[in-house]
């Protein structure tokens, strides 16, 4: 699952004989992908990124999309929304907007704040919470700079890195992916296995896992004007917002959970055993 596992597994599979399988996360330029006798993308997208760029013959590589286990995520006390938008100064009536994530470029925050004063205009309580590390400081800073020029910081709340996800999650009304480079995050899986409607970009395997029109919606990346239309479309429509959150949660059950997903990777790792 890590680079350096990649390395080792492949060297071990030269010295060993024996067959090797990889799981390809992310979508680097690499010399080792094709030499593993499987690799498991998790998203199409990463798929055919592999098969073109790092020359993975299409035989020897297969989509086994992410998966969470909703059952193990800790369920949370009906009093954490109330708790949690206390914390962070948010009332019962506000319509809270989460992205959650580090802030670093590819996650999109800046585009997203661009899209605020258009919410703000539409849904005057919208408020905006952003959690995760500041992993680069300067963008973090660029984009506290665009809020204050667009005069919407003070409707946005810093959270810094936070633990109790589920507990962040049970606070919010819709989660946004507003990623210009993505490759199929897990809080995605999260926010939707909590009742979510989610609002995210057409990158990596994100188109993947949301049905437009069911589960959530999907715009451009780096377009902060399909953005708040889309969360204006959400917000706007409180009954239209948890119908999505519902039907959200129960296509994570559906298609990415272990009970879905476990015995595929077994059957694969049986078929190259099978073939040693």
């Amino acid at each position: 699952h890590m680079s350096r596992a990649h390395f080792f597994g492949v060297l071990l599979r030269f010295f060993s004989g024996r067959p090797c399988a990889a799981t390809a996360h992310a979508r680097h330029f690499q010399l080792h992908w094709p030499l593993n006798d499987l690799v498991i993308a998790v998203s199409d997208a990463t798929r055919r990124f592999h098969c073109r760029w790092n020359l993975v013959p299409a035989s020897r590589i297969e989509t086994i999309h992410n998966f969470i286990d909703p059952a193990a995520l800790a369920p949370v006390p009906e009093s954490a929304r109330q708790e949690v938008r206390a914390e962070w100064s948010v009332s019962a009536e506000d319509r809270l907007v989460g992205i959650i994530g580090n802030v670093i470029p590819r996650k999109g925050h800046v585009y997203l704040v661009r899209a605020l004063p258009r919410v703000l205009a539409a849904v005057p309580g919208a408020r905006l919470v952003v959690v995760g590390s500041e992993v680069s400081p300067h963008y973090a800073a660029q984009v506290k700079a665009a809020a204050k020029q667009l005069r919407v910081a003070e409707r946005i709340v810093w959270a810094g890195h936070r633990t109790d996800i589920q507990r962040v999650l049970a606070a919010l009304d819709l989660c946004v992916l507003a990623s210009v480079e993505e490759s199929f995050p897990l809080v995605l899986l999260e926010a939707m296995a909590a009742g979510l409607a989610v609002v995210a970009t057409t990158v990596g395997g994100m188109p993947e896992c949301i049905r437009p029109g069911e589960t959530g919606l999907l715009v451009p990346p780096a377009n902060s004007g399909a953005l708040a239309e889309a969360i204006i479309a959400l917000l706007a429509d409180p009954c239209r917002c948890r119908a999505f959150g519902q039907a959200a949660a129960a296509l994570v059950r559906q298609r990415f959970s272990p009970e879905s997903q476990v015995a595929r990777i077994e059957a694969a790792l049986a078929r190259i055993a099978r073939a040693a």
